[in-house]
């Protein structure tokens, strides 16, 4: 990269016109030797007009998935942004949150359900015992119908076998 700018590259990968000279002087010195420098000062990074944005979806180039903007004043700047392993580890801990929720809410469910299948079972219980005590008033209550329809058949029987014999005695 410090090569690019330094040899005149342009992005293309070709030589821009007025800095060829510049290039093929950096490159080679007077007698056509290649040039060496033990000091990094000719090769330092320039730094750029404007910035260079990497979406922290598609990641950047030295995988910390960071947002970078990059440089100023040939320093790399980091934005106070966050990673796709925190904003991860941040839903994580939502959707824990939700979890431990709905657990709870759970819990209480299950224990009204709990205290419903109790007052259920002793409903149940009552409602049986009214039942079997509606199951023999009945019964008694249709045993009572019968011995009053016989107690009536039999006083109306009384009542003709009595009127037949007063009138068979008048005849007489």
């Amino acid at each position: 990269f410090q090569l690019l700018f330094s040899s005149g590259l342009t992005m293309d990968n070709e030589l821009s016109d007025d800095e060829s000279e510049y290039s093929s002087e950096y490159e080679t010195d007077e007698e056509g030797d290649e040039y060496t420098d033990d000091t990094d000062e000719s090769v330092s990074p320039m730094p750029s007009p404007r910035g260079i944005e990497v979406d922290n979806l598609s990641g950047d180039k030295n995988g910390s998935g960071k947002r970078q903007v990059s440089w100023s004043m040939g320093d790399l700047v980091e934005e106070e942004e966050q990673t796709p392993m925190e904003i991860m580890s941040h839903g994580i801990k939502h959707m824990q949150n939700t979890i431990r929720q709905k657990n709870a809410a759970l819990s209480e469910l299950t224990q009204t359900n709990k205290t419903l299948r109790t007052k259920n079972e002793t409903l149940q219980k009552r409602n049986d015992s009214l039942e079997r005590t509606l199951n023999i008033t009945e019964n008694n209550l249709i045993a009572a119908t019968r011995a009053k329809n016989r107690l009536f058949f039999l006083m109306g029987a009384t009542v003709t076998v009595m009127i037949a014999v007063g009138i068979f005695s008048f005849l007489k």
